[in-house]
């Protein structure tokens, strides 16, 4: 995958953005990784970017959480240098 001038990748940045918004939700790893199916060390591989998820584990991330996905992006873009609006 390629990286952005920070040495970022999507993946990374999404991974970012993901535990960004799980912090000040009401949800816990262990909560959110019992929604996904995985155990709770896959998921916090995922959330620190060691591994991705998939496009199911996101948008069912995205639902359980209660971020929409569009923000998500957003904010993704954001961390590789694109549109920060």
């Amino acid at each position: 995958m390629r990286t952005n001038p920070n040495g970022l990748t999507l993946d990374q940045a999404l991974s970012k953005a993901a535990k960004g918004a799980l912090a000040p939700s009401p949800f816990t790893v262990a909560d959110v990784a019992a929604a996904l199916g995985v155990s709770r060390a896959a998921l916090s591989r995922k959330l620190n970017a060691k591994s991705a998820m998939t496009a199911g584990e996101f948008m069912t991330f995205v639902s359980v959480v209660g971020t929409p996905a569009k923000e998500l992006m957003r904010r993704a873009e954001a961390e590789l240098g694109g549109e920060s609006s």
